[in-house]
């Protein structure tokens, strides 16, 4: 930072490295040695006032010769406020990229932009090109740029970082002395003992403890030592992954090498959205999204051969509905939930008509109000129905279900934040104050996507009945929308769901719907355990045979050719005369068990209503 010859930095390195607090010393030394107009840019307003407050007011109450150039906040002072403090010769102002109006008509000679990869694109274009624009008529113009990294080409610290210097840190081996970065290539470990890991040196193969990394990466410090990808470039750029990090130690592990091992092995297991956070904010890397597309065919050929139209699989604890409003028809779905959100498709209905006719929702009541037979159970019904009211009918959906909201019908429409929660607590809409949910649908549908990509039943996976309410089309439409990088708007360079021109995906929407539906119903994990557990307790109590073996059909399994077939003579030939035929026995016969109606109460996001499903027993 006090190199006269550099006038831009770029520090791309892991979450927790002391970058803040390397940041605020760099601050505090211009305040104080080299006064200057300073000014920090974060990604939003809100998190200018957080540092602000949190991080750079408590660094000069704690210093006492910068806080004799800083009066305390207590005190009235002209021209200091919430986001800019004057000192003499100079003055710092905190600003957010989404407010391009902060950066006009003033200069300032060093610009800091805290978290660039936050940034998003404002009215004015580009905010960290703005901010860089502040000092350049300022000839010991310092501009410097933090960040962890994101996805790949759409990484604005990796851009920076990839024209600078681009220097990293080399560790020499506390046994060949041999320098060398820091690589997850470089781990040996077993995932079921974290505790033994160790780190490799990449020229003798020995097997550093983590003692021996922490002195490797003190000794690298020590004599300076660094590797420079770019020396011809005028930028300094500096890259750090987690494997550098020496404070921090957690003391339920044996050192840092365990506490990462267990957190990549956690990772992995958690999906692609919780392996990208650990490759940003560990590895300190830019992430590339698998190129997983979901095609139709094999989800057509996976169909199983059960009838819920007849009888459910025993396997459903709860049935859900979703209903998707279009301008002359509705489209609805039920579908069975069971342990771990597995689900089994049961009838998708379209039902044509314009939704400002009543006749048309009088169809979706009648199709609601219908039960299923559980082989368990007895007849069960629809526990909870979510009815899209986003587009052009608004209106009507709420006419439909604010008066059906004892029944579990309730409105929700999509959330545009893409960051947006899985569901919202219960709103109020209109002058009629109508209840509907917001739904994160980015997320859902990120979920729904890794669904859909599942090989074998179990948690997560989704059954379809071979029924002609589940054809070639349903599949298509499934499957319509893909996931793509953004080429412009607000959110260029990340992936966003897209659907192309004059395609149509309304049970891709359905199942969004379902998601949050189950959600919104309060049918926790822990909930579908009771209930569970609550059928296994009536099914010996009415000593029916066991559970036959599910029909689902795999892709490996469509794969595999058919096993040999016996004719009536063969299988004939295999019975041995010699031993006394018996018919099978039914069990003796005895007053049927009383059925106790499993009650529940689910409670909504909010909290602020219950719904009483105890018919579904009785």
């Amino acid at each position: 930072m006090t190199d006269r010859r550099v006038n831009d930095i770029v520090v791309c390195t892991a979450a927790q490295l002391m970058k803040t607090t390397a940041l605020n010393n760099g601050i505090g030394y211009f305040m104080e040695a080299d006064p200057s107009a300073i000014l920090y840019l974060a990604p939003t307003l809100d998190d200018a006032k957080d540092w602000m407050r949190d991080k750079f007011m408590p660094m000069i109450r704690s210093s006492p010769k910068l806080r004799r150039l800083i009066p305390d906040e207590g005190t009235r002072t002209t021209g200091q406020t919430t986001l800019m403090k004057h000192f003499p010769g100079g003055r710092i102002k905190a600003a957010g990229a989404n407010s391009p109006a902060t950066l006009r008509g003033r200069s300032f000679r060093i610009v800091i932009q805290d978290d660039v990869d936050g940034f998003r694109d404002n009215a004015e274009g580009d905010p960290s090109s703005q901010a860089d624009r502040r000092a350049a008529n300022q000839p010991r113009a310092l501009r410097m740029k933090f960040s962890t990294p994101t996805l790949k080409d759409g990484s604005r610290i990796w851009n920076f970082l990839e024209q600078s210097t681009f220097e990293q840190l080399l560790c020499p081996c506390p046994k060949c002395d041999h320098p060398q970065t820091l690589e997850w290539t470089g781990m040996v470990f077993d995932e079921a003992r974290p505790e033994d890991a160790r780190y490799k040196c990449c020229a003798c193969d020995a097997l550093w403890d983590d003692t021996e990394r922490y002195n490797a990466v003190i000794e690298g410090c020590r004599r300076e030592l660094w590797s420079v990808r770019n020396p011809q470039s005028r930028i300094k750029g500096l890259h750090m992954n987690g494997l550098y990090r020496l404070m921090g130690e957690k003391n339920s592990m044996s050192g840092f090498l365990e506490e990462w091992v267990r957190d990549y092995t956690a990772a992995k297991k958690g999906g692609e959205k919780t392996f990208q956070v650990w490759t940003n904010t560990f590895l300190a890397l830019c992430y590339e999204p698998a190129n997983s597309t979901v095609e139709p065919d094999p989800l057509f050929k996976r169909r199983e051969p059960y009838r819920p139209w007849e009888r459910l699989p025993e396997e459903i604890l709860v049935v859900i509905a979703a209903v998707d409003v279009q301008g002359n028809r509705l489209e609805v779905e039920t579908r069975g939930f069971g342990l771990g959100q597995e689900s089994w498709g049961l009838e998708y209905r379209e039902i044509p008509g314009d939704p400002t006719e009543r006749l048309v929702w009088d169809k979706l009541d009648q199709f609601l109000a219908q039960t299923y037979e559980h082989p368990i159970r007895g007849k069960i019904r629809v526990a909870f129905c979510f009815v899209d009211a986003g587009g052009n009918k608004q209106n009507e959906a709420y006419k439909y279900t604010s008066p059906r909201n004892g029944r579990g019908i309730y409105a929700c429409r999509g959330a545009k934040d893409p960051n947006a929660p899985v569901l919202s607590s219960l709103k109020k809409s209109g002058y009629q104050e109508v209840p509907f949910y917001m739904i994160g649908v980015g997320a859902i549908k990120d979920t729904l996507h890794s669904r859909l990509l599942l090989k074998e039943p179990g948690p997560g996976y989704l059954h379809w009945p071979t029924s002609d309410d589940y054809d070639e089309e349903y599949f298509k439409k499934l499957t319509a929308e893909k996931k793509v990088r953004a080429q412009k708007g607000m959110r260029k360079g990340q992936m966003i769901w897209f659907l192309r021109e004059g395609a149509r995906n309304e049970p891709w929407d359905i199942a969004v719907y379902q998601i949050a539906a189950l959600e919104a119903a309060g049918f926790t994990e822990r909930h579908l355990r009771a209930i569970d557990r609550d059928n296994q307790r009536l099914r010996a109590q009415m000593n029916l045979p066991p559970k036959p073996p599910s029909g689902a059909q795999t892709l490996d399994a469509l794969k595999a050719p058919p096993g040999p077939s016996l004719s009536l003579a063969e299988v004939k030939a295999q019975v041995d005369p010699s031993v006394a035929q018996v018919p099978p026995q039914s069990p003796p016969l005895s007053d049927p068990p009383k059925r106790y109606p499993w009650k529940v109460r689910g409670v909504g996001k909010s909290g602020l209503r219950q719904f009483d499903f105890s018919g579904w027993g009785g």
